[in-house]
């Protein structure tokens, strides 16, 4: 049996009132995931293919968007500047989210090297082996890039306090 227009659109009208009621979002929220998930590979290769095709359409946009909206590109980057952060410490280092902050209180919001509590320059620094990439700690940029150009290296950096030590000054 066929439905007629105005009885597919009272279906649906009554559909869109059942979908919005607060007791029914739990469940309409979960079908929904469920649906997509099924999809998943689809509907993300649709995007890519879709984003692909209209690259300068859409970076235009997006330029237009950033040159028509700063205070709000502004306030994004702000209020989302650690949780990106994070992530780039995840993928680059490992750590899971909130990790480098507990690392940094655990030494006591302190460099790990110099102590002081105030980072200069990029701020404090992921401190990590080169050769096994295991992370050693959180450093003040000063003293990440001191160690850097003693090659990370526990013969030189004995060296120069040496040097330091001696009758040079």
């Amino acid at each position: 049996m066929t439905s007629t227009p105005e009885q597919r659109a009272k279906r649906a009208a009554y559909v869109r009132e059942w979908n919005a009621r607060p007791e029914n979002r739990e469940r309409v929220l979960a079908q929904r995931a469920q649906r997509r998930a099924a999809k998943r590979d689809e509907i993300n290769a649709a995007a890519a293919a879709y984003r692909e095709g209209n690259r300068a359409m859409l970076a235009e946009k997006s330029r237009a968007y950033k040159a028509a909206n700063p205070e709000v590109v502004v306030a994004y980057r702000r209020a989302t500047a650690e949780k990106h952060a994070d992530r780039k410490r995840e993928m680059k280092y490992g750590l899971r989210p909130g990790q480098f902050a507990e690392m940094l209180a655990d030494q006591g919001g302190r460099c790990a090297i110099c102590r002081t509590d105030t980072p200069n320059g990029n701020g404090w620094q992921v401190d990590h082996c080169h050769d096994t990439g295991d992370v050693r700690g959180i450093l003040c940029h000063s003293c990440n890039v001191g160690i850097g150009h003693l090659k990370d290296n526990p013969a030189v950096v004995e060296a120069a306090l040496n040097y330091l030590r001696g009758d040079s000054c």
